[in-house]
């Protein structure tokens, strides 16, 4: 029997969109405003960062500072809490868990269930469970099987989340780490991102570039993500660089921003191709799609991925992709069927796919429809892909009055 009348949620998340068009935890924005529309009460809890506004929601956000000055805050959002190297962003640490637990714990006292996304947050929400009686799901994505390659410290992480009544990942290679290391297979759920298919959808490449100010004449490479080292744009853009002396009408966008800004302009100088790469920056959903089907490529050089979003929505516009072989892309993409796979971090291997997609017209639009086709049949949108979310909910509440 599940569970019937509004239920009350507190999100955990270590990130959130800090503005519009921010890609940081994009996808805990869109299962929370989904979620409220089908009359979930919510509340986010998230850190702090300097360049958080206001968001104009429907659900309550609530982001903790962690440090002072608030213009140090450095642990949270860009490369994420696992990748952060910096002595400064790792002794601010401590705080930002006691200060996440605080601020999660007050917001428990209100909810029936605790939501926890990432593995730090998933752990944050068990803690709070020792104090308060409210059940726990915690949502893992790809990042978090980097956690699985510190020996010790993995070992007393998942020790801590086994304890959650419920664990969602986004693809069968995650689920088959979990189930590998003792969590209980009847506990975890897949559930994949969903996406606007309504939005992301093809169009006319000569009108959309028009409707950019780009000439029609020009052949687009693009890239979309958070400007971090996980997101691995330098690779793109030294295999661009080879490329490019023999490709004279091809450009190379990159949309995102990040801390490695700085530091891919300085390759993008170096490399003497400023004319032919661009960084765009931040762009909203509307002007995303627009750009997605301007371009005639799409790549995704990640160094680790779940399932990502942007590969999804580059393939529901019908681009041909080329994507690195880690996380849960694979399941997304057979080989020379829906895209094209490489290696992560082989650059001669981009560069052969990226010159064979290049010379070849037939192979661009043939991989384009196939991706297509492929997320449309497999692929639901945010609203179904909440419903199955809301669903779990119903059933673990409904347990805990049984």
């Amino acid at each position: 029997m599940e569970q019937r009348g509004q239920i009350n949620i507190s999100f955990l998340s270590t990130s959130f969109p800090r503005f519009d068009g921010d890609f940081s935890g994009n996808f805990v924005y869109r299962y929370a405003q989904e979620l409220c529309n089908q009359g979930v009460k919510l509340e986010i809890i998230a850190p702090d960062d300097p360049a958080s506004v206001p968001l104009s929601e429907n659900f309550n956000v609530v982001r903790f500072p962690y440090f002072y000055p608030l213009s140090w805050q450095k642990l949270a959002y860009r490369s994420g809490i696992i990748n952060r190297t910096t002595l400064l962003a790792w002794s601010q640490l401590p705080f930002l868990l006691i200060n996440f637990f605080l601020t999660a714990l007050k917001s428990s006292r209100k909810t029936q269930l605790v939501h926890a996304f990432w593995s730090a947050s998933g752990l944050i929400a068990i803690a709070i469970r020792w104090f308060k009686s409210r059940p726990v799901v915690v949502t893992l994505w790809g990042s978090d099987k980097l956690i699985a390659q510190i020996p010790i410290l993995s070992n007393l992480i998942f020790l801590i989340l086994k304890k959650a009544d419920a664990i969602i990942c986004e693809d069968n290679n995650l689920k088959s780490l979990l189930v590998s290391r003792g969590f209980n297979p009847e506990k975890i759920f897949l559930i994949s991102n969903g996406i606007d298919l309504k939005l992301f959808q093809p169009r006319d490449s000569a009108e959309t570039k028009k409707n950019l100010g780009l000439d029609s004449e020009q052949n687009i490479i693009l890239s979309t993500g958070s400007l971090n080292k996980t997101k691995n744009h330098s690779l793109l853009i030294d295999a661009f660089a080879e490329l490019t002396a023999s490709n004279e009408s091809w450009h190379l966008y990159i949309i995102g921003e990040g801390e490695e800004r700085l530091n891919l302009e300085k390759q993008i100088i170096e490399s003497e191709i400023s004319k032919k790469v661009k960084l765009l920056g931040i762009k909203n959903h509307n002007s995303l799609s627009q750009w997605l089907n301007a371009a005639d490529i799409f790549v995704l050089p990640s160094q680790n991925e779940g399932t990502p979003n942007a590969l999804l929505e580059a393939m529901a516009c019908g681009l041909p992709v080329i994507a690195s072989k880690v996380g849960g892309v694979p399941e997304l993409i057979q080989n020379n069927i829906e895209g094209l796979l490489f290696d992560r971090n082989s650059k001669e291997e981009l560069v052969e796919k990226l010159n064979r997609l290049i010379q070849d017209k037939e192979l661009q639009n043939t991989l384009g429809m196939a991706a297509a086709k492929k997320v449309n049949s497999h692929y639901n949108s945010w609203e179904k892909q909440a419903e199955k979310l809301l669903s779990i909910y119903q059933r673990i509440l409904s347990s805990q009055t049984n």
